[in-house]
């Protein structure tokens, strides 16, 4: 019989670690070598570096919704690289700044056409700029009603 792998080391390392970059890679590594345990722990790490804010706020929602793109992109394997960017965006520039770059650059179509086609609009990030018309300029209003209906067009 083959002996179980020890992955204490890893998870040690795993559990400290503060680089989003550093996580996602073993996420994405453990998950094509099928190491539920690592890609879990990672993810739960990615979770905790989320900040901590008022429940309901907008910068709350943002980063909900953040976790999700983050969570339907791990799961499929799909790049996150443009995700990181909007992460670093929000740590740097505030969740509005980030947000509104998200929307007038066209990120995450992969993601948003997924949960818009899984009936699940709510968690995207479109949508977040709409139910908040008052931190966001016309034209950006514009782009994310225009994305979500060429997506729900799919």
């Amino acid at each position: 019989m083959d002996e179980e792998p020890d992955y204490t080391r890893i998870l040690d390392i795993i559990q400290n670690c503060e680089d989003s970059d550093k996580l996602i890679a073993f996420v994405q590594n453990a998950q094509k070598k099928n190491v539920t345990v690592v890609a879990q722990a990672a993810r739960l790490q990615l979770k905790k570096l989320i900040p901590e804010l008022k429940s309901g706020s907008f910068e709350n929602q943002f980063w909900k919704i953040f976790s999700a793109y983050e969570d339907l992109l791990l799961e499929n394997l799909k790049p996150t690289k443009i995700l990181n960017i909007s992460r670093n965006e929000a740590r740097s520039l505030g969740e509005i700044e980030a947000l509104t770059n998200w929307i007038n650059e066209g990120y995450q179509s992969w993601a948003l056409n997924t949960f818009v086609s899984n009936k699940q609009s709510k968690l995207t990030a479109e949508n977040l700029s709409l139910n908040h018309p008052e931190l966001f300029d016309d034209e950006t209003l514009k782009k994310a009603k225009q994305r979500l209906e060429n997506a729900k067009a799919l």
